[in-house]
């Protein structure tokens, strides 16, 4: 399967977030990040409906980490992402 250009990142490592409807768990699990002082680029993979998309947005920009967002459509099977 050809990698996205667009997600890779400069680091050897990053932190791969997976995500569905969940924008209070992803604050949450962010918010821990920033306080622990992680030093490592932040991916988030969603696959939510489009409201919580909108929240999840919301949450990345807010976040003071080096985050992206990647959005799948929320119809897909989990093995077609």
């Amino acid at each position: 399967m050809p990698t996205d250009p667009s997600l890779r990142c400069s680091m050897d490592h990053s932190i791969l977030i997976p995500t569905y409807n969940r924008p209070a768990n992803l604050r949450r699990l962010l918010s821990y990040f920033e306080r622990s002082g992680l030093d490592l680029p932040v991916l988030v993979l969603d696959s939510s409906t489009d409201e919580q998309k909108t929240e999840n947005r919301a949450v990345v920009r807010k976040s003071s980490l080096d985050v992206a967002i990647h959005e799948f459509d929320s119809s897909l099977h989990p093995f077609e992402k």
